[in-house]
């Protein structure tokens, strides 16, 4: 009895000091929700992106759905130089940012899609015949567009000598 008990805490040990083999590509952040928002506005998020790869990972970034023509992308917040491809360090993060120009003459509503940072290998072909693997990653957008504008303004009294 005493020996069945040590096997599986034996087997547990080994596997918790064992190295792990599981390697990702990752994007940490929240959906992105804006309301109201305006013809020829233009949205600017940072994107946080995740390599767990023991090597540096050449990354593609993308759009899809409803969004998919309001997305620019680039490595800095001025968006001196727009991309639409990183290369991500090995066991690091990196940040990137993305652009979402709502364009001039969208009818109002809600537009919905993704910010997509992709890796694509490709498999082995043999005889023609050839698989690929795609890793996408995506952060949900969702923009809804109005003819409303906010206005803050501050009321003051002047008083008159």
């Amino acid at each position: 009895m005493r020996r069945i008990r040590i096997i599986p805490v034996s087997l547990l040990a080994l596997a918790l000091t064992m190295p792990t083999l599981v390697s990702a590509l990752g994007q940490m952040s929240q959906p992105i929700v804006v309301t109201n928002a305006r013809r020829g506005q233009v949205i600017k998020e940072k994107l946080t992106l995740f390599n767990s790869n023991p090597v540096p990972e050449e990354l593609a970034l993308s759009a899809d759905g409803a969004i998919t023509t309001w997305a620019t992308f680039a490595a800095t917040i001025d968006f001196a130089t727009t991309t639409t491809k990183l290369t991500l360090p090995a066991k690091s993060n990196l940040e990137a940012y993305v652009a979402l120009t709502v364009p001039e003459g969208t009818p109002n509503g809600t537009y919905q899609g993704n910010v997509v940072v992709s890796k694509a290998t490709t498999g082995e072909t043999q005889e023609g015949a050839g698989a690929t693997v795609d890793q996408r990653v995506s952060r949900r957008v969702t923009i809804t567009v109005t003819a409303q504008e906010t206005i803050a303004a501050k009321v003051q009294v002047i008083p008159v000598a």
